[in-house]
């Protein structure tokens, strides 16, 4: 478990995105980026860049919605 997302992305086969209180299962998604990933910049891959927008983009939106800013649409 990691609260960050280039370590998630990083380290993980598929990432397991929970909402905010009481947790429960958002989103699983799938890391199809190349095996391997400690013997290269990972950042430099083509799709890193978007996985890691969209992984904030939850994030985020789970953040305002628990601060009373969003609602409750993911």
């Amino acid at each position: 478990m990691t609260h960050n997302v280039d370590e998630a992305i990083y380290l993980s086969d598929e990432i397991i995105l929970l909402g905010a209180r009481p947790a429960e299962v958002k989103d699983i998604i799938k890391v199809e980026l190349p095996e391997g990933r400690w013997s290269y910049d990972i950042r430099t891959v083509q799709g890193y860049s978007e996985l890691r927008s969209k992984i904030w983009k939850f994030l985020q939106s789970e953040i305002m919605t628990a601060s009373g800013f969003g609602n409750n649409a993911s």
